[in-house]
């Protein structure tokens, strides 16, 4: 009994299942609570810059191939 191989999809097709069915602008649509998403992105950018602040306070220095690679701890 041979295996028959089936030919997947073409490009063309392919490229066609990742296209929208209707255009998004032609739908009706509630506007978006600005407010509440900019209060989300602010508690985002609080939560991002408190991490690097961490990370950076928490590095340490090395002595690589290159050097002296200083901590900023160990400058400031």
């Amino acid at each position: 009994m041979a295996a028959t191989s089936q030919p997947g999809p073409t490009r063309r097709s392919a490229v066609r299942l990742w296209r929208p069915r209707r255009a998004l602008s032609t739908e009706e649509h509630e506007v978006p609570d600005t407010a509440a998403l900019n209060a989300v992105l602010a508690g985002a950018t609080d939560a991002v810059m408190r991490a690097i602040v961490k990370a950076v306070r928490a590095a340490e220095g090395f002595d690589g191939p290159g050097g002296v690679f200083p901590a900023y701890g160990d400058l400031y």
